[in-house]
């Protein structure tokens, strides 16, 4: 039996621990036996799913104050169960999140071990000198090589079977205006880039933006190592540098179209450092000239921090560029003032609010963080 006073009829939200739950306000006594019993159930399902994903056990909870004994013999079993799959469902999701580093433009003559070495030991260095050891093991940490995709010596081949056809479906150079390469051009000593930046930009953005083979080739690279490594069901925690930004986003708004979202990625940080993608230029390139303002960031992007350095001339703000319904997954823009060669991945991961915000969302998505991130603040 169950008591007709265990159950309340208006049910509100409160916020607690950052997880969205409900609770009983007002009791009654009217509604059958069987309402009362899902009820009841309803609302520790909702308490455990928490403890599931928190440190707090059910029994404890400061919410379970409102459901008598009773109601909570009532339920116990059918929350069990769900407490148990809930557990099974993010087990089955990928065990522990993935840091994956997505280069910038200028790799010519250099090769991927190279390149990855770069970024991978900066990033090491950088948890080094700010946290005193390196927090996330490298076991836990990717690297996606696009360079020889855009090279403008080499002719763009289709190699992934999904871009065997991709001149036929993008069409990256019909759009209003004058031609992309003098736009590039334009933008270019708008913002005063050196002979170096001028030629990347004219050589590689480019193909990137006019060749769809290239793009396409691109944009694949990131399922494709996640993919070999098997590791596509992985919470990811996304860094990408200068170009690398445009190829991330690109990319993940490509994989969050997919029409099962079993089969997306789930992004819990972008992290840009150094980027352009949130500028008008590139988004004609990706989006059309056509596509209003701002344009809509993919679901699968939980969040996003864009960092931009003091006097960086590459690096440009992108939360006026992109919208979101929930407000919490728009973009921020952070400045920071390192000192070296300011457009550098190995500047950017020298900077301790960057290494932060890496780490701290790696230890945070984790569901069994290790002890090392406990000193991560």
């Amino acid at each position: 039996m169950v008591d007709r006073q265990c159950i309340g009829t208006k049910l509100s939200r409160c916020r607690l621990r950052g997880h969205l739950v409900r609770a009983i306000d007002v009791p009654f006594r009217e509604q059958p036996r069987v309402t009362l019993l899902f009820s009841g159930a309803y609302q520790f399902i909702s308490i455990c799913r928490m403890s599931c994903v928190g440190p707090s056990p059910p029994s404890h909870h400061p919410l379970m104050k409102t459901i008598p004994e009773s109601c909570r013999r009532a339920g116990i079993g059918l929350a069990f169960f769900t407490c148990l799959s809930q557990t099974s469902v993010l087990r089955a999701q990928g065990g522990a999140p993935v840091i994956v580093f997505v280069h910038g433009r200028g790799q010519e003559g250099r090769t991927r071990d190279e390149v990855r070495r770069e970024f991978l030991g900066a990033f090491a260095s950088g948890q080094r000198r700010w946290f005193g050891r390196e927090v996330v093991p490298v076991s836990n940490q990717d690297f996606v090589w696009y360079a020889d995709v855009i090279d403008p010596t080499t002719p763009a081949t289709a190699t992934s079977g999904g871009c065997m056809f991709a001149e036929e479906d993008v069409t990256s150079e019909s759009t209003s205006g004058p031609p992309l390469r003098e736009r590039l051009l334009a933008f270019a000593r708008r913002i005063g880039v050196d002979d170096d930046g001028l030629r990347l930009l004219t050589e590689d953005t480019y193909r990137y933006l006019s060749s769809a083979t290239a793009r396409c080739e691109a944009d694949s690279r990131l399922e494709a190592e996640l993919a070999a490594r098997q590791w596509q069901r992985r919470p990811l925690v996304i860094v990408a540098h200068s170009m690398g930004g445009i190829v991330a986003y690109s990319s993940l708004r490509s994989n969050a179209q997919i029409p099962k979202p079993e089969e997306r990625l789930r992004i819990a940080h972008l992290i840009t450092v150094g980027t352009q993608v949130g500028t008008d230029l590139i988004l004609d390139g990706l989006h059309g000239t056509y596509t209003a303002r701002p344009v809509p960031l993919p679901m699968t992007i939980s969040r996003w921090t864009n960092f931009r350095n003091a006097r960086d001339v590459l690096a440009f703000p992108v939360r006026p560029a992109f919208m979101a319904t929930n407000g919490m997954r728009r973009p921020v823009d952070v400045s920071i003032n390192e000192g070296g060669s300011r457009h550098a991945i190995t500047t950017y991961l020298a900077n301790r609010e960057v290494i932060r915000t890496i780490v701290k969302a790696w230890c945070s998505t984790n569901q069994t963080p290790p002890p090392q991130c406990s000193n991560v603040r």
